[in-house]
């Protein structure tokens, strides 16, 4: 059984193709016949048309050929694109056998030599195997999209050019982003990164304002909260606030002057004084779960005071780690936290050098580190 091209066979298919390069052939003949006649009428360089007689009247060069091309019945813009064209290729240098678009998109070649010398080094077409000119080649040689890209860089230019539209360019992002591979590739560029997660705070910060507009009407927040996973979250966003309120508190309250001012304030200080009250009994409590050798050690409050210090570090280092994951550190922060890191090293072997001596003395390198100097 012989091979089909469409509906017909090869053969057929090859006779239509030889009597199809005939046809555009003649086409070429006639395409360039007439630009040849809109050249008679309005030769190149006449800005603004020829000049005319006194007796004459004037007409614009597009006036003059839109008359020619209304009287042959075409567009007056295919007759100019005709006319030029056909002012870039002399007869002479015209070849039998090229199809007219080729000739109409080499013509863009600035240089006349080079433009000559671009046909007489015929492609090779890898799909056929024969040496012919056709239209996407030329293109690809003076750099304009070709419609069959064969390349991956001709690929991207083509898709660029399909989504000059925003809207569709979004739709082709987010459709490329759903597989990982692309993802990934796309993620590892910087730039990219920093725009997604600067347009996903944007996005998020827009979707928070319209949550807490939602959230003033009481019978939706009812309704939110009747969701578990709506109050779970919630309820952690609302413990990290607290926690980053209680951050700011502790560093106001280390100022000897608003400290005093705080505790000026009756219902402050009761709320003080009892969170302390509560911090002792848990904090005991939890000393005696996690340390069960501190029932046999005499527990001095100072003892119990770095213990607690202890637990406290390893325990918000635990939280606060696991939350940096993807986060990209800047210069200065790397700065300030290996800042830190030297004070907490330089800390521990401060405590390990009194577990083995009972010296509480800090050297002055030592002191120098944990003053931050």
């Amino acid at each position: 059984m012989s091979e089909k091209v469409g509906n017909v066979s090869q053969e057929r298919f090859e006779e239509l193709v030889s009597r199809g390069r005939e046809l555009v052939a003649q086409m070429t003949r006639s395409q360039f016949e007439l630009g040849d006649m809109a050249l008679e009428i309005e030769p190149m360089g006449t800005w603004g048309g020829s000049v005319p007689a006194a007796d004459q009247q004037l007409y614009s060069v597009e006036t003059a050929i839109g008359f020619f091309a209304e009287g042959v019945g075409l567009a007056t813009s295919t007759v100019l694109g005709y006319r030029w064209t056909a002012s870039k290729w002399p007869a002479a240098e015209r070849r039998a056998g090229i199809p007219f678009g080729v000739f109409k998109a080499l013509a863009s070649i600035t240089g006349e030599r080079e433009r000559f010398a671009t046909l007489a080094d015929t492609p090779l077409n890898p799909r056929t195997g024969e040496r012919r000119w056709w239209l996407d080649e030329a293109n690809r040689i003076v750099g304009r999209l070709v419609k069959n890209p064969a390349s991956a860089q001709e690929r991207v230019e083509k898709i660029h050019d399909l989504a000059r539209d925003d809207q569709v360019a979004a739709q082709v992002t987010a459709d490329l982003l759903r597989r990982p591979e692309v993802a990934a590739a796309a993620m590892s560029d910087t730039a990219t990164k920093r725009v997604v997660n600067t347009v996903q705070f944007e996005n998020s910060k827009a979707a928070a304002e319209v949550a807490a507009d939602l959230l003033r009407r009481p019978d939706v927040a009812a309704g939110a909260m009747s969701d578990t996973a709506v109050k779970r979250v919630v309820n952690t966003v609302q413990f990290e606030d607290s926690a980053a309120a209680a951050e700011v508190a502790v560093e106001l309250l280390r100022r000897p002057s608003v400290a005093r001012q705080a505790m000026t304030d009756r219902t402050a200080r009761h709320v003080v004084n009892t969170a302390q009250f509560d911090n002792s009994r848990l904090f005991g409590e939890g000393l005696r779960e996690q340390v069960p050798l501190l029932a046999r050690v005499e527990r001095t409050a100072q003892f119990i005071d770095l213990i607690g210090v202890c637990v406290q570090f390893t325990t918000g280092a635990g939280q606060a780690i696991p939350s940096l994951r993807g986060h990209e550190f800047t210069d200065e922060e790397r700065d300030v936290v290996s800042t830190h890191i030297a004070r907490i090293r330089a800390t521990a072997d401060w405590l390990e050098s009194v577990l083995a001596t009972g010296a509480v003395d800090l050297d002055g390198a030592l002191a120098r580190i944990l003053q931050g100097e």
